[in-house]
């Protein structure tokens, strides 16, 4: 086989497997991928779909790998959004990270807003309850950079 009809035959393979998820096959299976081939997948799929992908790792490091591997690939690489866990038990006596609390919030946000196309969760990020929708976009207040606000009405919003 000549170099252009495996090319042809690896295209044909990514595509059937994309073709197969959009059209909510109910199991797709996919072996053999080694090292980024998952996030290179993934974001064919990714620039495939208009849906919401939803990407379930088991721990959170894994998980930020394929983010960063996937904001490699992606042409638009704010389109894909890292989900943390609190990295705490329900009953320590500590709160979480301030950090990981402002990366939840962004991402909550973003998703509210439609800005995500990719989520990328570790497992105990999906078993952590989230601020309810209605009431983070009715708490939240955007403001950019190098712009001017009024006082009064800002200190009120705040």
């Amino acid at each position: 086989m000549n170099d252009e009809n495996q090319q042809n035959v690896r295209n044909a393979t990514i595509h059937s497997f994309i073709d197969g998820v959009t059209a909510n096959q109910q199991t797709i299976e996919v072996l053999g991928l080694h090292g980024s081939a998952d996030a290179y997948l993934l974001s064919r799929l990714l620039g495939a779909s208009s849906k919401l992908l939803v990407i379930l790792c088991a721990e959170l490091e894994p998980a930020r790998q394929l983010v960063a591997e996937l904001q490699f690939f992606h042409p638009r690489p704010d389109d894909i959004a890292l989900l943390p866990h609190w990295e705490l038990n329900p009953y320590d006596p500590l709160t979480p990270h301030p950090e990981l609390e402002a990366i939840r919030m962004t991402t909550l946000s973003a998703l509210s807003q439609g800005k995500v196309k990719a989520l990328v969760l570790p497992l105990r990020s999906l078993m952590q309850k989230v601020i309810p929708r209605q009431i983070l976009d009715s708490v939240s207040l955007e403001l950019l950079l190098e712009e001017e606000y009024q006082r009064k009405p800002l200190l009120e919003s705040l």
